[in-house]
């Protein structure tokens, strides 16, 4: 995913630099629409994604994603997006499919849940 973002989004990559908020990115995939993303948007998803010092990292993220940056057309941005989207829809798959599964294992085996 990073390499896509690094060949139509940079902006992307220094906003999100740890990528552990993926349902943020997938709000605002491209460019353009990242840019118009409020503080009360982002702030909302960081929450959700339980991050601690939500406003002053919302406002860095903001920033970041209005940077002026060069594009690629539109065309190639469309085709970037659906891929990072594609990845984003993966992950997010694969986190609950982990958190399950370690909730499912925590509750046959008590004792083990904090090892």
């Amino acid at each position: 995913m990073r390499s896509m973002l690094r060949e139509y989004f940079p902006a992307a990559l220094a906003a999100f630099e740890d990528l552990d908020a993926p349902e943020l990115l997938n709000t605002a995939t491209d460019p353009a629409s990242a840019a118009q993303l409020s503080l009360e948007d982002i702030s909302a998803e960081l929450r959700r994604a339980r991050r601690r010092g939500v406003e002053a990292e919302a406002a860095a993220i903001q920033a970041a994603l209005r940077t002026p940056q060069l594009t690629q057309p539109a065309s190639i941005t469309a085709a970037y997006t659906v891929g990072v989207r594609a990845q984003i829809a993966l992950l997010t798959t694969l986190n609950t499919q982990t958190s399950t599964r370690r909730l499912r294992s925590a509750a046959a085996s008590p004792a083990s849940a904090w090892s």
